[in-house]
Order: C-alpha cells, then structure tokens, then sequence
C-alpha cells in the first residue's frame, strides 16, 4: 500500500460530553472524572505489560475514548492511533434473525459516540497524537516501522483474530503487545496449556442472538505461538485485573498480556 493511499484524521471539535461515549474512565484537565466501561487508572502499565514508552514509537490498535492512548503519551511515546470510524462496518456476528444493516447503523453511530470522546479527550489533554482510520484487516504497512504495536482487547471482536494480528504487527520492528480477556475457568486454563489449539473459544451463541461484536477468547498460550509464527519468537505472559462495569455493576476482570519481541525480521510480500 503506497503511503499516499492514507492520510492523517483531521481532528474533531466536539464541545460536549453529551456527544460522546467513553470507553474508559478518565481524568480530563478542566473537565473533571468522566466514567467509562473500564477503570484502568493507575494500573495502565499492568495493561500494556509494564514495557518502556519514553522516546518509543507506539501504534495502537483500536484505542476507543483513548484511555491509554494518553496515557502513553504521557509517558513520552510518540503514538499514532489506529482505529475505526463511521465510515467503516463493525465485524458483526451475522445471527440469522437479526437485521445486520440495523446494527451496522447502530455500529456507525457508537463508533462516531467512541471518536467524539477521543478527540474530546484529545483536546483536553493539547495532544499531539495522530490518528488513521481503517480497519484492523487493512492496516498499512507504511504506517511503521514503529517501535511497539499495541493490540489491546481487539482481536476478540474480530471474525479473523489471526489476520487482524498479522497486519497489526507487521509495522513494530521491536516488541509487540497483545491484551485480551483471560477465562476463569481452571479447566479450561489447564487444557489451555495442555492443548492451547483446543482452548479458543467461539463466543457466538444461537441461543442469545445479541452480542454482536464479540467472536473469540484465545488461551495466551495460543496468542504466543501466533505471535512466533510472525517473526515475535520471544515473549513473556504477565496476568492482572482491571475493573471493569456494566449493568451488574463493576466489578474485577481477568486479563492476560503478552510482551513479544520480535526475533526475525519479515521477508518479501
């Protein structure tokens, strides 16, 4: 893909917070405390598995309401952020029944809640981030090379985790990190490391034809070997909570991150 083919997000002017969803709870300057479905304040380094940022390239994948995002500009990162907008589907889960071109509106207008709050956030914070819009399949290579790729809590909302992280990684040429939902179960934890190819889970249910953007967990030994098998041969699997609330309340929620570096440079494509 030529790097004329992308271009830079212009940044949006939102005045209100009525026109935004965030994501992630925040602590904006001049605003206040905005709640979010996750509280990852304080604990953003457990998230990202406690990597370097000072003076490191970063391009993060689905950033949302930019929780993290400015947290590791905070810490010194140069970060592009890479992710949806209205212009682009959701990767829903085509239940039968359901009238997809409804929820792709429903889709479009969250998505535009979810960019609303970043740059709403982006202005409160004067940051200097940069933003690129696509989906997680069509990632330009040209967006890199970066230092770190970050692919935080992304892949379960994808038809096909292994491409999304393939073209989410190719651009790091030191160290990629990847977050997802670890499952409590102990039985399915020790078959995850027993036969990490039979712990993936397909999260679709006839039975509940509503959650329409979540398709898989994958055991983080799994994570490991396809992070190996695109050139990340070494990595480090770090576990921890993050609070996380919705209409039950909030409440603690495993998660697993894997810190991978990468050990063989990519060949022709």
């Amino acid at each position: 893909m030529s790097r004329t083919s992308w271009t830079f997000a212009e940044p949006l002017a939102v005045a209100s917070l009525d026109d935004c969803y965030f994501y992630h709870s925040m602590d904006l300057p001049g605003v206040g405390t905005v709640g979010g479905e996750w509280d990852l304040r304080g604990h953003e380094a457990d998230y990202l598995g406690g990597i370097p940022l000072n003076g490191r390239s970063v391009l993060e994948v689905g950033p949302a309401s930019g929780g993290l995002t400015f947290y590791m500009e905070r810490e010194g990162a140069d970060v592009i952020a890479y992710d949806l907008s209205p212009a682009y589907d959701q990767d829903l889960v085509p239940y039968a029944p359901s009238d997809l071109a409804a929820e792709r509106e429903q889709g479009h207008r969250t998505l535009r809640l979810f960019n609303n709050a970043f740059w709403f956030a982006h202005q409160a914070y004067g940051s200097k981030v940069r933003v690129v819009n696509g989906t997680v399949y069509d990632i330009p290579a040209d967006l890199g090379p970066v230092d770190v790729a970050t692919v935080c809590s992304v892949l379960l909302h994808t038809r096909d985790p292994f491409q999304a992280l393939e073209r989410a990684v190719a651009p790091a040429r030191e160290t990629a990190v990847v977050t997802e939902l670890l499952v409590r179960s102990r039985f399915h934890r020790v078959l995850s490391r027993l036969r990490p190819d039979e712990g993936m889970q397909f999260l679709p249910d006839p039975a509940d034809p509503t959650r329409h953007a979540y398709w898989w967990t994958i055991p983080p030994e799994l994570m490991q070997r396809m992070l190996g098998v695109l050139g990340f041969g070494r990595s480090e699997i770090s576990y921890h909570e993050q609070l996380y609330a919705d209409a039950r309340g909030e409440r603690p929620t495993p998660l697993y991150t894997i810190v991978a570096h990468r050990t063989q440079a990519l060949g022709p494509r």
